[in-house]
């Protein structure tokens, strides 16, 4: 993220609307993974409800994310207030050259270094809660249910109960008579049925924040594609879902806040660039008989729509100066995909990981390919992706504020998504110490 894109008046404004600590208020903070803005806010669209809600307080529709705008950078960022650069969690996936990590992905909060609203809240002395909310394994939350799978079968189920707040799975089952879902379904009768234990908790527990991680809209947009039947159908089960979640927690709290976020938005995907297959080419990664990576200089931490280029030994300038030949040799063919190779520089204006010597930059239509054969270009194995730099067309998330002293029908400009977790500690009464946009006054109502 750049620093021209830090939230400005707005945001005093909004904190002004809500008040201070002393006027704290409970959020219900309601993620939807993937939702495209103008999908949610479209008149005669899919999500009435959305837009209700959106034209009942205040929204965004140019929310700039992360970098790279992917679910667990970005949602940590919606937690922390900083970027991945500072909290640590610089893609989906763990780094795994090797692939030894049996492709596990950034579940654990214990990798996130920056301060949470989780931990904030816990200071003060507030509760918490969260239902599927990405890299919350382990995190300092009341009532947790993190987002977890390995085996992707109902012996994950096991796996998450273990994991969750003790006895929280069996409870949420006897409670609304709903099996949890397990993480890895992607079906919108499970986020019902996850948005159904929110409800249960907040009407059991009533927390300072409810945290919800809403997802099969991210999956039928992968599988099918922005702009597909099948992406609406599933975006209008989600609007009523929504609908029925915020109807319960007013029903109990009228004053609340309500939150409603995405984390990315959705391109169409033709065409996957392996970029492996380029580093073994040019010796810099050493491939068994089946493909299996045995030994690298330099490797591909996948993005999807882009890469993080890694380096071994990021000391080693000869291997450095390689990579970067390659690199440039692939951008300077025009059906290789590449739009731009960032630079470390580059990388930490944007807010991307320290860990990246050289990002590569792909074209709409593009993503990572992943493979472990194969040639340069390949056909792409999904409809739509993300993954691209936050300010890509396409990439804009969402955000929705509703609540109590919050202005009906308030478009606002282009907001940053590091604006978003200040704005829910200050609501719900805390602060987090490591924001990325500091120096907010917030008046004494």
């Amino acid at each position: 993220m750049f620093a021209s894109r830090l939230v400005r008046i707005w945001l005093a404004a909004v904190l002004l609307a809500l008040g201070d600590v002393a006027h704290a208020r409970a959020v219900l903070l309601i993620s939807i993974d993937g939702l495209r803005p103008a999908d949610a806010l479209a008149e005669g669209g899919h999500a009435p409800n959305l837009r209700q809600l959106a034209h009942g307080g205040m929204w965004s529709d140019r929310v700039l994310g992360t970098m790279p705008s992917l679910t667990y950078p970005a949602h940590t960022t919606l937690v922390t207030g900083a970027s991945p650069a500072r909290h640590g969690i610089g893609g989906n996936e763990a780094f795994d050259p090797l692939r030894r990590n049996q492709e596990g992905w950034l579940w654990y909060f214990s990798d996130i270094k920056a301060d949470t609203l989780w931990t904030a809240a816990r200071r003060r002395g507030l509760k918490t809660a969260a239902i599927n909310w990405p890299v919350t394994v382990g995190a300092p939350i009341d009532w947790n249910l993190p987002q977890y799978w390995r085996s992707g079968t109902a012996e994950d189920s096991k796996l998450i109960a273990a994991l969750a707040s003790p006895g929280l799975v069996g409870w949420l089952e006897r409670k609304t008579g709903k099996t949890m879902p397990l993480s890895r379904d992607g079906s919108a009768a499970a986020d019902g049925v996850r948005a159904e234990y929110a409800a249960a908790l907040w009407q059991a527990h009533r927390p300072a924040l409810l945290a919800v991680h809403l997802e099969s809209l991210d999956h039928a947009l992968h599988d099918f594609g922005p702009g597909s039947p099948e992406a609406a159908v599933t975006l209008a089960k989600l609007d009523r879902v929504v609908a029925r979640l915020v109807s319960t927690a007013r029903r109990t709290d009228p004053a609340m806040v309500v939150i409603v976020v995405s984390d990315h938005g959705f391109l169409p995907v033709a065409k996957a660039v392996n970029l492996d297959a380029a580093l073994r080419d040019a010796g810099l990664l050493v491939a068994g008989p089946e493909g299996e990576v045995t030994a690298w200089q330099a490797a591909v931490w996948p993005m999807s729509g882009s890469a993080a280029i890694v380096l071994r030994d990021p000391a080693d300038a000869e291997t450095r100066a390689r990579t970067r030949r390659v690199l440039d040799g692939l951008a300077a063919d025009p059906a290789s995909g590449i739009a731009a190779i960032l630079d470390p520089d580059a990388i930490g204006s944007a807010g991307g990981t320290g860990r990246a010597a050289f990002w590569v930059v792909f074209k709409p239509g593009y993503i990572t390919g992943g493979y472990a054969s194969g040639g340069l270009l390949q056909e792409a194995w999904l409809k739509g992706s993300h993954g691209q730099l936050p300010q890509t067309p396409g990439m804009e998330a969402l955000f929705i504020a509703s609540g109590r002293g919050i202005g009906a029908n308030r478009a606002l400009g282009q907001v940053d998504m590091r604006a978003i977790a200040p704005l829910v500690a200050l609501t719900i009464g805390t602060r987090l110490r490591d924001a990325e946009l500091p120096g907010i006054a917030v008046p004494v109502r």
